[in-house]
C-alpha cells in the first residue's frame, strides 16, 4: 500500500538496488537412511542485487530480482598439535534470480512519512560459479567438479519500508532466509544450502498510475 496523504496510488512500478550481508551454511550427510544429518559452520556472505517491483493491489506486490553474491560454508577443525583450530571453507560466487511477493500486514502514514511492514515469500534459482576450497593458510583449490552448477529453493522473510510522502524514491530493509531444496553435491553426500541475509534497498519510481 502506497499512500500520499489520503490519496491511494495503485499500479505503481519501481526498480532499484539492494545490498547487504549475511551468513550461509549447509546441511549435509550421507545417503544411508540411518545416518544423522549435520550442519556446517556459517560463512560470512555479501551480495548486490537489482530488482523490479509492481504493486498488484493495496496489500500485495510482485518482484523479480537479479542477485550476485558470495556465499559458502566452513568447518572449524581442532588441531591437537598446536592447540589451535584450522578453518576449512568453501566459497562460491552465485548468480541468482529471485521471484517473490510481499504482502503488507501493517501500514502507518502521517502527513510527512509512511512506514510499512510486510512478509516476503517466493522462490529462487541460482547458478553456482567459481567453487573453491581453502584449508587453513593453503592456497585456494578449484573444486567445481565437487558441486553441481545449479541450486533451487524457497525464500521467506520480512520487509520494512520508510518513505517521505512527497518523495518518489524511498528505502527498505529486508531480512530474509533462503533454503535450498535440491542436493547440490556431486558426491554421495546430501547437501543443501541455508542462507540468512539482511540488506537495504533503494527504490526508484518507474511507472505511476492513479486509480
Amino acid at each position: 500500500m502506497i499512500c500520499n496523504g489520503s490519496l491511494q496510488l495503485h499500479g505503481q512500478s519501481y526498480f532499484g538496488i539492494r545490498a547487504g550481508f549475511g551468513a550461509s551454511y549447509i546441511r549435509a550427510g550421507y545417503a544411508e537412511i540411518y545416518h544423522k544429518f549435520g550442519f556446517s559452520d556459517p560463512l560470512l556472505n555479501y551480495y548486490l542485487a537489482g530488482f523490479y517491483s509492481k504493486n498488484l493491489n493495496n496489500k500485495l506486490n510482485a518482484n523479480i530480482e537479479l542477485q550476485f553474491s558470495r556465499k559458502g560454508y566452513a568447518y572449524n577443525i581442532d588441531n591437537y598439535f598446536d592447540l589451535k583450530s584450522i578453518t576449512a571453507q568453501r566459497t562460491i560466487f552465485a548468480t541468482s534470480v529471485n521471484f517473490f511477493t510481499v504482502y503488507q500486514l501493517l501500514n502507518k502514514t502521517s502527513k510527512k512519512k509512511s512506514m510499512s511492514f510486510g512478509v516476503i515469500t517466493g522462490i529462487y534459482t541460482s547458478a553456482l560459479l567459481n567453487n573453491q576450497w581453502t584449508y587453513g593458510n593453503a592456497d585456494p583449490v578449484n573444486v567445481d567438479h565437487a558441486m553441481k552448477a545449479f541450486d533451487f529453493g524457497f525464500m521467506t522473510g520480512i520487509r520494512l519500508e520508510k518513505r517521505q510522502v512527497k518523495k518518489k524514491n524511498y528505502l527498505s530493509l529486508d531480512i530474509r532466509y533462503y533454503q535450498g531444496l535440491i542436493d547440490i553435491s556431486e558426491s554421495y553426500e546430501q547437501t543443501t544450502f541455508r542462507t540468512f541475509e539482511i540488506g537495504l534497498g533503494y527504490w526508484f519510481l518507474f511507472k505511476h498510475k492513479n486509480k
